[in-house]
């Protein structure tokens, strides 16, 4: 009986031994990952216009590209997500964190999710702005620039990696977007300036970040059932255009959720042309599974 005792003592003992250990590694991993900085990436310069219609031009851009979605209705940041033992993810307030970057290092954080002091921006949605022209880049720092300072409320704090959260992002299922860029090889879409070329840039750019990435197939993440865009083929270009604007979907204009919003309060701000430039580009796509609905 003693041995038996003394043998299950030991086998609990590096139970607890072995756990603590993997506890230590996981920590010291993910506080690597979370303390590791990005300076390779370097600064590249961006002109950024200050005449009124430049500035006004940025303000539309700015809602095209919905930033308020994340960093709250007066860019002054939120809670993005928040799961117990997890994460608690907060945007940044932007009108007092922009007048500390330059340019270049605001055109680096929204193109490559680098922030001014090297480190990566957390569920900044870089992957699908990285193809930003420097024109539209430029227009919309210029706009930035003119918000005047907002308070972050008092609640906001910072981001915050839970035990769980931290085995997530050493099992590398937590994005790490300063990661997953290649910052060598950036996709200039812009370049193509035909109605399908400028609707190819403008989903890359706007559409892509919940929709599936570049192969538009639809997502599942964060519970956002975002479908493969190739669903709007079912639509006329007038239906299509009139859904971007209101919100409004199909034949019975029906309320589409989290898109509908999307649509109301940001993408509203696409012009006509845009809108069909858009519609063009998604005609082209092949038939694909949509993830969202698996």
């Amino acid at each position: 009986m003693n041995r038996f005792l003394t043998i299950l003592k030991w086998t609990g003992i590096s139970l607890v031994a072995l756990i603590l250990v993997i506890l230590a590694v996981v920590y010291g991993i993910s506080e690597y990952k979370l303390t590791r900085t990005y300076n390779d990436v370097p600064l590249v310069a961006v002109a950024v216009p200050h005449d009124t219609a430049s500035i006004a031009e940025g303000k539309r851009l700015v809602g095209v590209y919905h930033c308020g979605s994340c960093h709250g209705e007066r860019y002054e940041g939120k809670e993005f997500l928040n799961v117990p033992n997890v994460a608690r993810i907060v945007s940044a307030n932007l009108t007092t964190k922009i007048p500390a970057y330059s340019d270049a290092e605001l055109a680096r954080l929204v193109r490559h999710a680098i922030k001014r002091d090297g480190h990566n921006a957390w569920m900044f949605a870089s992957g699908m702005y990285t193809p930003m022209t420097d024109v539209d880049m430029g227009k919309m720092i210029s706009y930035l620039r003119t918000l005047k300072p907002v308070p972050t409320s008092d609640t906001l704090g910072e981001n915050s990696f839970g035990p769980i959260g931290r085995g997530i992002i050493v099992a590398g299922q937590f994005p790490i977007m300063a990661e997953a860029i290649d910052h060598q090889h950036i996709p200039d879409y812009g370049q193509d300036t035909t109605l399908v070329g400028r609707g190819k840039y403008l989903t890359m750019t706007v559409c892509s970040g919940c929709h599936g990435g570049p192969e538009l197939k639809g997502s599942n993440d964060h519970g956002m059932n975002a479908p493969a865009l190739i669903i709007a083929t079912a639509y006329k270009p007038e239906a299509f255009r009139h859904f971007l604007q209101t919100g409004e979907g199909g034949l019975s204009k029906k309320d589409c959720g989290a898109m509908s919003v999307m649509c109301r309060e940001y993408f509203h701000n696409l012009t006509d042309r845009e809108s069909d430039a858009i519609y063009a580009y998604l005609q082209t796509l092949p038939t694909q599974k949509t993830v969202a609905s698996q």
